[in-house]
């Protein structure tokens, strides 16, 4: 797989002419770690200011734009079959994000990048291995309390395993597809090595979780590992059921969800406990028209990208129409397949909040054993059991002074929000005309 610093720096290097800064490194490192695609950073650096400025708005994939990645990230003109190889793609649907992913994500893109006077060997170690030296990777923090030689099981790995086979963990995965349908899938997506898709142990082709994974092995995995999955699921306490009846007692659930603060959830409301509650009674398999409406209607990009981090807005956009937003809304009850959506929306605190209370009323044995800070587009949570004991021991006032602290750190992390906001955004603080 290709090194993430690397990749930033071939990016930076076809966008701008020059490697990133040492602040915009670890950034976009910590962004492609957290999940986000080469693609959707392409997006953001195409958008930005600097890039306007040397070349001016549009979103064509055209010579003038062509050339100018040759030079700026080849230093080179461009040659007649590859110009004539990458306007081909602009005329099929490419855009100039996926353009550039692809371009950057070339043997000679990253062989310039790696080569160029700005970075030489020790600022190479200092942009890689001294950066990993000082603090842990993404999945080291994930796999933290996962005993190396545990059974794990993790659903929608994808072309981007947590505990990989090929790194010697005893992983079962679950997936929607094979490994050869998700070959085939991610084959075309740019920055994605389809060589890290791993075979997958059990294949979900609807109804309960559960269902797909044998009987015999029910209570026998020390782990679960599940990284933007919860999120998606239409019954949630299903879920967390199926985590229950396949892990041991003793078993960790391994959860990495996005903050809705920092994607395209932005202005969507945080979910409510209720709401879980009512998609369980209902034992929904498939997502309502109001969730369809309201993901498209209200998904916005923040300087071009889906999922950012903890920054000033680099400005916001739809990443829809209403019209397609409606569309999607008239036409899913009608549709038989699975459409995938989000539909559950948390920051670190209300995670916590609507635990302690599904597991007060009965619903689950969960608890949140840690949690972290918002890091990037998302946060880490580890679940044990013991959250029906624990919510019982405590008194109806211990469990309303808990609840209480809760919600009011969910406001907290609203303000953050906020604050963002203002500091990329500074005229929306200022006072209206009616003096609010």
């Amino acid at each position: 797989m290709t090194d993430p610093a690397l990749l930033v720096h071939a990016l930076y290097k076809a966008t701008f002419g020059r490697l990133a800064e040492r602040e915009a490194l670890s950034h976009h490192v910590d962004q492609l770690e957290s999940g986000v695609s080469p693609e959707r950073l392409a997006e953001e650096l195409l958008s930005s200011a600097e890039f306007q400025a040397r070349h001016g708005p549009g979103s064509k994939v055209g010579t003038e734009f062509l050339t100018a990645l040759y030079r700026d990230g080849l230093g080179r003109e461009p040659d007649p079959e590859g110009l004539a190889g990458w306007l081909a793609a602009g005329k099929n649907g490419a855009t100039q994000a996926q353009v550039l992913a692809a371009f950057a994500g070339s043997a000679e893109a990253l062989q310039k990048a790696l080569l160029s006077p700005d970075w030489s060997p020790a600022a190479q170690e200092t942009a890689t291995l001294a950066r990993r030296d000082s603090e842990p990777t993404r999945n080291e923090i994930l796999l933290g309390p996962v005993p190396r030689e545990g059974r794990i099981i993790e659903i929608g790995a994808s072309y981007n395993p947590i505990a990989a086979k090929g790194g010697g963990w005893n992983t079962y995965t679950l997936d929607h597809m094979t490994r050869e349908d998700l070959i085939a899938k991610y084959r075309s997506h740019p920055g994605v090595d389809v060589n890290r898709i791993e075979e997958v142990d059990f294949v979900w082709t609807g109804g309960r979780l559960i269902s797909a994974v044998p009987p015999s092995l029910h209570g026998s995995f020390d782990a679960l590992i599940a990284s933007h999955v919860i999120e998606h699921t239409p019954d949630l306490i299903d879920f967390l059921n199926t985590a229950q009846t396949l892990l041991k007692p003793s078993g960790v659930v391994v959860l990495a969800i996005p903050d809705k603060r920092y994607c395209f959830d932005y202005f969507q409301p945080l979910t409510t406990t209720g709401q879980v509650l009512e998609a369980h009674a209902e034992a929904r398999s498939r997502h309502l028209g109001r969730v369809a409406f309201d993901q498209l209607a209200y998904a916005v990009k923040d300087g071009g990208t889906i999922a950012w981090g903890q920054h000033p807005s680099r400005g916001l956009s739809f990443v829809h129409s209403i019209e397609e937003a409606y569309n999607l809304y008239s036409s899913i009850e009608s549709k038989e397949d699975y459409i995938d959506l989000h539909v559950w929306r948390f920051t670190p605190a209300s995670f916590e909040l609507m635990l302690l209370e599904l597991a007060r009323v009965g619903h689950t044995d969960w608890r949140v054993e840690s949690a972290t800070p918002a890091k990037g587009c998302e946060f880490y949570a580890w679940l044990r059991r013991g959250g029906l004991a624990s919510s019982e021991s405590m008194t109806q006032e211990q469990l309303s002074a808990r609840r209480l602290t809760l919600l009011k750190r969910t406001l907290i992390e609203a303000q953050a929000q906020i604050n963002w906001l203002i500091a990329g955004e500074p005229e929306l603080a200022a006072p209206t005309t009616n003096g609010f």
